[in-house]
């Protein structure tokens, strides 16, 4: 099999979107099999695997993330994926073919039939997916931008690469996630065109049944209540405090509480800011940023200054553009 079944689809989503939320209710579908996040094509890329794996060192890579991504996780793929390894100590050939003989040892894993991939990122690779999967179908969720950048935040805040930098320079980091995903927005119908469904996360929190039963008629399968269920289980160790914490909020009934919380955890300013940032990106979108006056501490306005820089010299792929070099030179060498 040259490319992966067309029931394959991947979940994306600037991250803090929903996108877990829309994994574990797909998840829960008698159908439908989720795996948790791999960052899968961001490695493809990264080592220059979107046709076929030539080296044993771009396997290796390959299947090195997909251990580190899937270990914490209470779910089959680390077992499948670590079987596959165990029986095949090297690969080379067709990524897709690789990618489809995992997927459905994890649909046989877990007795269903539709494969699907949850991992945010994914937003920022619609190309690389489209190489490799041409025929696969993209969920897109979209989350008002404020409420992601909220939640962006806090999230930086736990985590240790983040510490000691400013909330300004937070700020700048978090919006320009932002700006990136809605800027991908526009490679869906390019790359997939009728293969692409976007779902809004006020819209599923406040209508779910509405929303997932549009969701299941672009998957081809049945509508089912049971999929709000999804709480009623663990998504992660108990072993894992921290990734806990993260998606605590998941382990109740969907909700609309985590809507508008930029109101009170944003200051005026900051959501100033982030309006200046956002203006023409956000146009696209039904969301509408508030309309309010604040003035901004000096080094906020410098931030600004940045963030626009950053974006337009898209710094963010700076290092990966140097680790893609530095593969293309290791294939060269080693032909």
């Amino acid at each position: 099999m040259e490319n992966p079944p067309q029931q394959t689809f991947f979940i994306a989503g600037v991250p803090r979107s929903g996108t877990t939320l829309l994994q574990l209710i797909l998840d829960h579908h008698s159908e439908i099999a989720v795996c948790p996040e791999t960052n899968i094509f961001n490695i493809i890329d990264r080592v220059l695997a979107d046709k076929e794996i030539k080296k044993d060192w771009q396997y290796e890579q390959l299947m090195a993330v997909l251990h580190q991504r899937l270990k914490d996780f209470d779910d089959p793929a680390f077992d499948v994926m670590n079987a596959f390894q165990v029986a095949h100590a090297s690969y080379s050939g067709s990524t897709a073919k690789l990618l489809s003989t995992l997927s459905e040892n994890y649909l046989s894993a877990k007795g269903k039939k539709i494969f699907g991939e949850k991992t945010p990122e994914n937003i920022y690779f619609l190309s690389t997916i489209h190489r490799v999967c041409p025929q696969a179908k993209v969920i897109l969720i979209v989350r008002h931008p404020l409420d992601v950048i909220s939640s962006l935040l806090k999230n930086f805040q736990k985590t240790r690469a983040y510490q000691g930098y400013s909330a300004a320079r937070l700020l700048q980091k978090a919006a320009i996630f932002v700006k990136r995903g809605l800027f991908a927005i526009r490679q869906l119908e390019v790359h997939f065109h009728n293969n692409a469904h976007v779902i809004y996360y006020e819209q599923l929190v406040n209508n779910p049944q509405k929303e997932l039963k549009q969701l299941c008629q672009f998957l081809q399968v049945n509508y089912e209540p049971g999929m709000l269920d999804f709480y009623n289980r663990d998504l992660i160790h108990k072993n894992k405090p921290i990734l806990e914490n993260i998606h605590k909020q998941l382990s109740y009934p969907i909700s609309s509480s985590r809507t508008q919380k930029y109101l009170t955890e944003l200051r005026p300013f900051e959501r100033q800011w982030v309006k200046t940032f956002l203006r023409k990106s956000i146009s696209t979108t039904p969301y509408k940023l508030p309309s309010e006056t604040a003035k901004w501490p000096i080094r906020y306005h410098i931030q600004l200054m940045l963030a626009h820089l950053n974006f337009s010299l898209k710094t963010y792929y700076w290092r990966e553009a140097l680790k893609k070099g530095g593969n293309y030179l290791r294939l060269k060498a080693n032909r």
